[in-house]
């Protein structure tokens, strides 16, 4: 049968449709598979690409302990000076455990968490080397860890020690971890070189930095420094770690020569390394021995994505990493994610015209104030002792002294208090010992000046009591709330807090502030009038709290739970006139309220940048509820260390003998002065009990708590004190 496919039909037929031509769909069809094969091979190819460029990604880490920043700034060094200059740099806070030193640093680095080191830490061999024990590496190692090494590898016999040393901490750190990432992701590691002395002593403690959990390194060549083909490096420049060894035995002429000749060798080794086009950090983990820690040490990274001057999460601080952060950085120098075993982070750069300088003036900061704050603190706490002192007593045997007598431990005590905002001024003079000295003096001088000025204004305006030392602490409190609102600048390279850049704290508002701004604001409150006080308290009370509890702002939760019992318990009292246990168990448990919704809101908004609340509600999430446990014993020992400390000695010294006077005499005072404003006793109380607070759930709660204790009597001495004047004033005139 024949089809007629024309649309000539009659109109009763319904039209044929023509058919396609043979092997026209089937064309369009191939054309359109081709396009879509073309594309699924241009992708393919591209992500192969992409992952050979991961995979042939090489980090060489230089290990060149014993220099300090100078070491790598000499004009004469070419090819560090082009390697600082187009790179990144920084130093290293060395956040160990226990005593700062150069083993313990290395093995924190490698592990990415806090660690304590050891001689153990310098036992690395190559798996065919004779050891010191008469018998072959491999042997050795395989009797003493049960493992087998690899051929042509490196091993760790002081596993062993290391991992029993460090599983005494409160949060043991997983020794190694960095090697294992590695080899997770298929990178192959190599250690070059050593820093021995003679073969009878021997440090290899740099291939700490790429060992894996067994102790094991791909490629050893530690009795021989010569390359190898492997994505992760070590090389230990040991030159500078045996010269500063053999220092004493030389002249400081020949120390000088083979210093240069030894940076000129380091120079023409990073001038090799450049060449070979390798992802390169340059990293010095200890000072030259003999030195205390008062300066940090530097890392340079010349790396594509390294440019300006280092930071990382942890520091928060330009120009400044901590040695945890070591491990993560190399894990995202080859696109790798850190394990949540490791508690540091990876650096970043921030792009920084003046890098050098910054990290200059940082370096310097910190040589600094290891060096002014005893002489500094120990004025202070001379001023504080005789002006505290002679008010207790003048007030406890009422002696009848001169006016001039009484102001002048007034004078003593206003200044002695004035002593904190001072510090925190002095940040904005140069680093140098002699600016700041002459900084702190000029802004004490200043702030005492204007306290009295100020106070005198208000006693006549408003008769207010005690007024240059509530206009003291309203600066005070002023100046601390503005820098933690504006990034912490000042505080955070004040000198009560110096310690920060040495590894304990970073950011934020330190126990010292903390404690002066939590007290200093409370007794202003308390003391500004039964009106004002009802306005104050809520307002001051809220803010104290927010600036304490933000991770950008004062990032201090033992602070933010003892501000909210403190001003918790002095509403109650402004409000009722007293307060019961009921009360002091809910401001508490409002305070712990307050600061989990706060780490969760810090979390959530800062992520890898959160502060410590944040970052603990991270870790609890990532690691166990354990950590918490830890954190509190951790609190608990280094409480009972500061208890211990020979400057603790000497405050007991001149508290105890101060405070049998106070308990002998100076109640019955103190009761004239205050038992009659019920609602002033019980804020004081609440005050006390905060006091308390701070002491259990700090850090550092004994310098806390004194600190607070310090301004409360202060400012109760100076009231009573001003009030045994007018009195004294009396006697003297009838």
């Amino acid at each position: 049968m024949i089809f007629n496919t024309s649309n000539n039909l009659s109109p009763n037929v319904p039209a044929i449709p023509p058919l396609p031509r043979r092997g026209a769909g089937v064309g369009k069809l191939r054309f359109a598979y081709s396009i879509l094969l073309i594309l699924l091979v241009m992708l393919l190819a591209t992500t192969a690409e992409a992952r050979d460029a991961s995979r042939q990604t090489k980090v060489v880490v230089v290990v060149t302990n014993r220099l300090t920043l100078d070491d790598l700034t000499d004009p004469s060094l070419h090819a560090i000076t082009k390697l600082v200059h187009n790179g990144a740099i920084g130093l290293i806070s060395p956040n160990c455990t226990g005593s700062k030193s150069e083993l313990s640093c290395m093995l924190t680095a490698g592990a990415g968490a806090s660690c304590r080191g050891g001689g153990f830490l310098r036992d690395f061999y190559d798996s065919r080397e004779m050891t010191k024990y008469g018998v072959p590496a491999c042997d050795a190692y395989a009797s003493q860890t049960g493992c087998k090494a690899g051929p042509g590898s490196a091993v760790f016999l002081g596993l062993g020690p290391a991992l029993r040393t460090n599983i005494e901490l409160a949060k043991p750190a997983r020794l190694g971890i960095l090697g294992d990432a590695l080899h997770v992701s298929g990178r192959k590691t190599c250690v070059s070189g050593n820093s021995d002395i003679h073969p009878g002593q021997i440090d290899r403690s740099a291939a700490a930095l790429a060992m894996d959990s067994r102790g094991q390194i791909d490629f050893g060549r530690l009795s021989h420094s010569s390359s190898c083909d492997a994505d992760f490096t070590v090389i230990d420049f040991g030159s500078t770690t045996r010269l500063d060894d053999l220092k004493d035995r030389m002249t400081d002429k020949a120390f000088a020569l083979q210093k240069s000749r030894v940076m000129q060798d380091l120079d023409k080794l990073v001038d090799r390394l450049m060449a070979d086009d390798v992802n390169l950090v340059l990293v010095s983990f200890s000072l030259p021995t003999g030195k205390p820690w008062d300066r940090l040490t530097p890392i340079v990274i010349y790396a594509p994505q390294y440019k300006g001057a280092l930071t990382s999460p942890t520091t928060r601080t330009i120009g400044l990493i901590a040695a945890s952060d070591f491990a993560p950085t190399i894990l995202n120098m080859f696109s790798l994610t850190a394990p949540p075993e490791m508690l540091g982070r990876a650096a970043s750069a921030i792009p920084c015209a003046n890098k050098l300088d910054l990290v200059r003036d940082l370096d310097m900061r910190v040589h600094t104030h290891q060096i002014i704050v005893a002489p500094v603190i120990y004025v202070i706490m001379t001023i504080g002792a005789l002006t505290y002192i002679s008010a207790i007593l003048l007030l406890a045997f009422s002696i009848r002294a001169r006016r001039r007598v009484y102001t002048l431990v007034r004078i003593g005590l206003v200044t002695g208090c004035a002593s904190s905002l001072a510090m925190l001024l002095a940040v904005f003079a140069p680093a140098d010992i002699a600016s700041q000295l002459t900084a702190i003096c000029i802004f004490w001088c200043l702030i005492v000046a204007a306290s009295f000025g100020v106070g005198h204004a208000l006693r006549r305006a408003f008769g207010l009591r005690a007024a240059p030392m509530l206009a003291m602490f309203t600066l005070g409190s002023v100046g601390i709330i503005v820098d933690a609102v504006t990034g912490g600048g000042l505080c955070r390279y004040a000198l009560p807090s110096q310690y920060q850049l040495s590894g304990f704290r970073y950011y934020g508002i330190g126990n010292e502030y903390a404690g002066l701004l939590i007290s200093m604001s409370a007794l202003v409150v308390i003391f500004s009038g039964q009106r004002l006080r009802r306005y104050l308290a809520p307002i001051v009370g809220i803010l104290v709290i927010f600036v304490m509890g933000m991770g950008r702002a004062g990032a201090n939760y033992g602070a933010t739970i003892t501000a909210s019992v403190v001003f918790g318990l002095i509403c109650t009292a402004v409000m009722k006139g007293r307060f019961g246990l009921r009360h002091v168990v809910s401001a508490f448990t409002g305070g712990v309220a307050i600061l989990a919704i706060l780490a969760v809101v810090d979390y959530h908004v800062a992520g890898s940048t959160a502060a410590h609340a944040g970052r603990m509600a991270n870790l609890v999430q990532r690691i166990g509820g354990d950590y918490v446990f830890s954190l509190i014993v951790r609190k608990v020992m280094l409480n009972l260390r500061i208890i211990v400390r020979p400057e603790a000695m000497i405050a007991y010294a001149v508290l105890i003998p101060t405070y049998l006077l106070w308990v002998y005499r100076v109640p019955s005072r103190f009761k004239e002065a205050f038992m009659s404003d019920k609602p002033t006793t019980a804020s004081l109380k609440g005050l006390l009990i905060g006091m308390l607070v701070a002491l259990i759930f700090n850090d550092s709660g004994m310098v806390m708590a004194l600190i607070m204790f310090g301004m409360f009597s202060s400012l109760v001495l100076y009231f009573m004190m001003e009030t045994a004047a007018g009195k004294s004033e009396e006697a003297n005139s009838a």
